[in-house]
């Protein structure tokens, strides 16, 4: 230690400060840490740029077309190294378009108020096999796969591309076990539950799980706005 180091200023910036960066990095995962070094790369083009090591007279529209240079060099790397795409989802297209409208079939919207799909019941359900349950991803793949066989053997359409009462005949035929077994790899009847679960939880669960958008079902429901999230009181004693 060099003489007249402050062994607590060390041990502050060296030690907490220290962990605490290497928690945040372990907490992000692989697209948020792309997007935390596209940035931190901007930062330093801007820093390079504004550093004040302009001679005096050098023109603004010097500095502006640096800049403006800078920033294209920015984005081609942003879009080398996929900064500026998000991380793929759970679902592919064809997947996720099926469940938000297997979801809206539990939840359809009416005249007043938005069904599942304004309400982005399927952003829950993607969080719950991501962040929750991951281990029921395999549950939905294979139940999505069956829906869509079954859909095409019966309509030649996939379950998304068919008219609103044609998909509620076939979620209730779900309901009741009433479809072909040749085309399920799982019960039909567990999968209609499962999409019934998550689809009343993402619709009526709080927002911060990825539901319930502008607490739709809330003001539907003519419920406050809760001040603590997840937490409303009604009555004084309550």
């Amino acid at each position: 230690m060099r003489s007249g180091e402050n062994p607590a200023v060390k041990s502050r910036h060296g030690g907490a400060c220290g962990h605490r960066a290497e928690l945040v990095n372990s907490l992000l995962n692989p697209g948020l840490k792309r997007l935390a070094q596209c940035v931190r790369i901007f930062l330093l083009k801007c820093r390079d740029l504004f550093n004040c090591t302009n001679t005096v007279g050098e023109s603004i529209m010097t500095t502006r077309r640096e800049f403006i240079r800078n920033a294209a060099v920015f984005s081609a790397g942003a879009a080398l190294y996929g900064c500026g795409n998000p991380p793929e989802g759970p679902f592919s297209k064809n997947e996720r378009d099926c469940l938000i409208a297997m979801a809206e079939q539990i939840i359809p919207a009416d005249k007043i108020y938005g069904g599942a799909t304004d309400a982005g019941v399927i952003n829950y359900i993607e969080n719950w096999v991501t962040r929750y349950w991951p281990e029921t991803l395999p549950l939905y793949k294979k139940g999505v796969e069956s829906v869509q066989r079954a859909s095409r053997r019966m309509h030649s359409k996939d379950f998304q591309d068919l008219d609103f009462a044609t998909q509620t005949r076939f979620m209730e035929a779900m309901e009741g076990a009433k479809l072909d077994a040749k085309d399920w790899s799982i019960s039909p009847r567990a999968f209609f539950d499962e999409i019934l679960i998550r689809s009343m939880q993402g619709f009526y669960g709080s927002p911060r799980h990825g539901g319930n958008k502008n607490f739709m079902s809330y003001r539907m429901l003519g419920m406050d706005m809760p001040v603590v999230t997840g937490q409303n009181r009604y009555g004084g004693n309550s």
